[in-house]
């Protein structure tokens, strides 16, 4: 009884690696063409949409973590204008 068809076990990742893909050492370390590749590999295998939303979501979260940084900042800098906290218990 075959649990799993041959088919899914041929299946190969962009990450797969074989013992063909070892440098001359012996430690797997890819060079930056080899890197590059897997890189495009990967790409591919998203698909363009998924690639571009995916990069998208990374800038809008490193836009998202410095509004709120500055939000805590700005934040902070009023309740010691006003004498609501003292300077050491700030960031700033």
């Amino acid at each position: 009884m075959e649990i799993l068809p041959s088919a899914c076990l041929k299946y190969e990742t962009p990450f797969s690696v074989d013992k063909s893909d070892l440098n001359a050492y012996g430690d797997g370390v890819m060079t930056i063409s080899e890197r590059r590749e897997q890189i495009k590999k990967f790409i591919d295998f998203l698909g363009p949409l998924v690639w571009r939303l995916y990069i998208f979501s990374i800038f809008v979260g490193l836009a998202w973590f410095f509004v709120e940084l500055g939000f805590v900042y700005v934040l902070q800098i009023f309740l010691r204008g006003i004498g609501l906290i003292e300077g050491s218990q700030t960031f700033i």
